[in-house]
């Protein structure tokens, strides 16, 4: 039985983990583009923001994961992820996003 869970819930959090990713590749574009008025050229910047920490921080990420225990960094990254994109949802309805919208907009 242990061995059965041992790989059940990686897996389902796994599952859990890609679906998030899917909507979220699905959702912040659409985000941008019709709440925030987006055009071609924020669209753009938007997709190469994307792929920069890639470029940018994966070296000394790699580094340093590689001398964690990887279970962990899984399982409290894809927390993490979770958490910053429920902020989305609710900064949007608190009026945060229209705030830095409008300031933005007006200068």
């Amino acid at each position: 039985m242990s061995v059965r869970r041992d790989f059940r819930l990686p897996w389902m959090g796994d599952t859990v983990s890609v679906f998030g990713n899917a909507f979220a590749a699905f959702a912040i574009p659409l985000i941008a583009v019709q709440l925030l008025h987006a055009g071609a050229l924020q669209m753009g910047i938007l997709s190469a923001l994307e792929t920069a920490a890639f470029l940018l921080i994966s070296l000394p990420a790699g580094a340093w994961v590689d001398r964690m225990r990887k279970k962990r960094v899984i399982v409290v990254g894809d927390l993490l992820r979770a958490g910053l994109l429920l902020t989305v949802p609710l900064a949007w309805a608190a009026g945060v996003v229209t705030v830095f919208f409008d300031i933005a907009n007006q200068s």
